[in-house]
């Protein structure tokens, strides 16, 4: 599997098509660059291999004489198109089939007659036929020249137009790509009315058309990563200087979060989701799909230096198909717009409130599988269950609070069995499946809850439930669980932050008992816990990464001290944690001896999930959409196009954590790549409290809340956000990972 896909496999059976595609269109790329500026711009005979394959009806059903695909198959050829730059409008013709006249689709079958949809703008008026004839002019489309006949979306259904019927005239665009775009003028058109609704057939284009963008973007990045590991400047590959691997990464990022909404678009629309839905998904897919083609070609050029500005270099055939095609179905800034009001109105049209304040959770048996609930009933339950147990006093805080005030919320979800959504059942989680544990994080944040003390359920746990004992799973996951155990995480040193295999913690086995000596640093929350888990150095004698162990230290243990540090935000929620002879009994060593590095990645890996959840992010856009509330701006055209952004990133970066959280619980592991989690997260929640400041005006220097019906504080937000960015290995040090474990670039 090439590095640019994503972490997702494939099933048998997408995985044949895709293999078939790769082989049908290998040199299309140079097929493409020799069709440029020709009549057509594409080749007929390729057209009839394509109709000997059944593309061409791959959307209709066997019984209609197709290949009975769906959405998906459709999507996965698009993609190879794109990646290969196929010339030939194939995606285009397959959905016309679906809307041509059954007469003319045996002649669209076989090759002999090219039929290509027009279809009306998003937030444009649909044509009317009168009296069987149709008047207007259409929305640009490429390849119109070549067709023989149009199936044109208008208010009635499709009406199917012959390209020399009388009344039709066509106006030529030439595009960046060597295509010509033609603009199709009807005047009284005699048309024949097809009775099917082309409205979804547009959103499964606006689909296919991200696939063949996404796949334009993966082909580019692919050719870029291989350009800059060869080149070389100053006696090195130019893929080994820093400034190029974090935009290497950052190109990577987008990709992903492009891959993941597609696949999440694509799954609403086949398992027959709402409307909204489906429309909200494909607009939040076409925009990611728009802004990470155009900015990974961009980048490309710019990565590829001098050779890059010519036409002679490949890469430049992706940056102008990505020109030609990104705007065919609405611009990035449309469907961003599209998203943000289909949220508003989905949440004005869900039940989820009507059902919480009906529903009775008495109803509901606390060992029921809520995985078998569905996710609007699920949201229901969770709202109204945190509406009746939470403690108002502590809804929505400024800083993260001690022990002392988030207890009786930790009490709650401990008593409820909610603590540890993530964590098998049968260790006493949840065992949520991905999407419903995003509804929780969504939940939470919506209301206002605290952060818990959470080293114990979202790192702690985990790595006892894979590398733990079962005397020590059966000790310590039950107190966990009931809050007898609070714990915190020593890992970083005055010497050893980013580098964390340089730490110069000791600990030194003596009888029964390890002796532990040294100081840990940026430990959060260290003054509330009664444990620690850490790493020491067991080895000094192997490779740094080679003697380290994993131990369990109770905190009340004779020469522990614990010294608070003063944050950025005056608070104390940082300490500083020295060990002096401290005794421990010699079980509490999880693992191996000197095996400790490899647990030590993995607890880092449920870190890096658990901190790249959505959970800041998405408590800062609610906050933000309450500021815009108080100030009166909510209406205001600026301040809607950086909330419609801050959507399209937040939706997106949903998507891409349900997938890796869903990898996780599955026993797949998330491997390195995790850290783009990390990255778009912090990132974000960052970028989101930044704007929150800039539009408070003097009130962002404000230490108090400001007035109004929820807690809003967007000084406070702001410095969380520093903080975010450094915190579990900084951005610098996860592109770092990112450009040479997934990458592959040289050091």
């Amino acid at each position: 599997m090439s590095i640019m896909e994503s972490n997702v496999t494939l099933d048998d059976q997408l995985r044949m098509i895709d293999d078939s595609a790769a082989d049908v269109l290998r040199e299309d790329r140079h097929r493409a660059r020799k069709l440029r500026f020709t009549e057509h711009g594409f080749d007929r005979s390729k057209w009839a291999e394509f109709a000997e394959l059944g593309w061409l009806m791959l959307r209709l059903e066997e019984e209609q004489g197709g290949l009975g695909m769906g959405c998906r198959e459709l999507c996965a050829i698009a993609r190879r198109m794109g990646q290969e730059l196929t010339p030939e409008p194939v995606i285009a013709a397959a959905l016309a089939a679906c809307a041509t006249p059954a007469p003319v689709q045996e002649q669209v079958a076989s090759g002999e007659k090219i039929v290509l949809p027009v279809f009306a703008a998003f937030d444009g008026e649909l044509p009317v036929l009168k009296g069987g004839r149709l008047s207007g002019t259409l929305p640009p489309i490429p390849f119109g020249k070549a067709a023989d006949a149009f199936v044109i979306q208008t208010a009635d259904g499709a009406a199917f137009v012959q390209s020399d019927a009388a009344g039709l005239s066509l106006k030529e665009h030439p595009a960046h790509d060597g295509s010509r775009f033609c603009e199709i003028s009807l005047h009284e058109v005699e048309a024949e009315l097809v009775d099917i609704d082309m409205a979804p057939l547009r959103e499964e284009a606006t689909l296919a058309n991200s696939a063949y963008l996404l796949g334009i973007a993966e082909t580019a990045l692919s050719l870029t990563i291989d350009y800059i590991k060869q080149r070389e400047q100053f006696g090195k590959p130019i893929g080994s200087f820093q400034a190029l691997q974090h935009r290497s990464v950052d190109m990577l990022l987008q990709l992903r979060l492009g891959q993941a909404a597609l696949r999440a678009a694509i799954a609403e629309m086949n398992t027959g989701a709402g409307e909204l839905a489906v429309q909200k998904a494909v607009s939040q897919a076409a925009a990611r799909a728009i802004k990470a083609s155009r900015y990974i070609t961009k980048e490309s050029i710019q990565l590829h230096g001098g050779i890059g500005y010519t036409d002679e270099a490949d890469i430049s055939l992706y940056l102008r198909k990505c020109l030609a095609v990104s705007g065919l179905f609405g611009s990035e800034r449309f469907h961003r717009q599209r998203a943000l009001a289909l949220l508003g109105e989905a949440e004005r049209g869900s039940e989820a409130d009507d059902v919480a304040t009906d529903i009775n959770l008495d109803d509901i048996d606390d060992s029921q599988d809520l995985n078998e609930l569905d996710n609007d009933r699920f949201r229901a339950v969770v709202r109204r269950w945190i509406e009746q147990n939470y403690p108002e006093e502590i809804r929505s805080p400024s800083r993260r609070l001690h022990l002392k005030d988030n207890w009786p919320w930790y009490k709650a979800l401990s008593e409820k069995g909610w603590l540890c959504p993530a964590w098998p059942k049968e260790y006493g989680g949840m065992g949520l499946s991905a999407d419903k544990q995003v509804i929780m994080i969504e939940e939470f944040e919506r209301y206002g809850c605290a952060r818990l003390n959470d080293h114990g359920p979202t790192m702690l746990g985990p790595l006892l439930i894979r590398y733990g004992t079962e005397e020590q799973k059966k000790e310590y996951l039950p107190k966990i669980l009931s809050g007898e155990h609070i714990w915190c995480q020593g890992y970083s040193e005055p010497g050893a932050g980013s580098d964390l295999a340089s730490l110069r913690t000791r600990a030194v086995r003596d009888g029964d008992e390890w002796v532990i000596n040294g100081q840990k640093i940026w430990t959060t929350m260290a003054s509330d816990a009664n444990w620690i888990f850490l790493l020491a150095r067991t080895n000094t004698e192997v490779p740094k990464q080679h003697g380290i162990s994993f131990f369990l230290v109770p905190m009340d243990t004779p020469g522990v001290t614990v010294k608070p540090i003063i944050s950025l935000e005056m608070h104390d929620d940082f300490c500083e944690v020295f060990f002096d002879n401290v005794r421990i009994p010699a079980e509490n060593l999880v693992g191996e001896e000197n095996k400790g590095w490899s647990m030590a990645k993995a607890l880092l890996g449920f870190e890096r999930v658990f901190i790249g959840s959505p959970r800041q992010a998405d408590q800062a856009f609610s906050r933000l959409l309450e500021l815009g509330k108080y100030l009166g701006i909510s209406s205001d055209p600026v301040y809607q196009e950086h909330c419609s952004s801050f959507l399209l990133d937040l939706e997106n970066h949903k998507t891409l954590y349900a997938e890796f959280v869903q990898a996780a619980s599955e026993g797949k592991g998330v491997g390195p790549e995790v850290s783009l989690l990390k990255v778009s997260q912090s990132e974000l929640f960052s970028r989101i409290t930044e704007y929150m400041t800039e539009i408070a005006g003097v009130e962002a220097s404000w230490v108090e809340e400001l007035d109004g019906e929820t807690k809003l504080n967007p000084s406070a937000l702001f410095l969380q956000a520093r903080a975010s960015t450094i915190y579990a290995g900084s951005s610098e040090i996860q592109r770092n990972i990112v450009a040479k474990a997934v990458l592959g670039l040289p050091s």
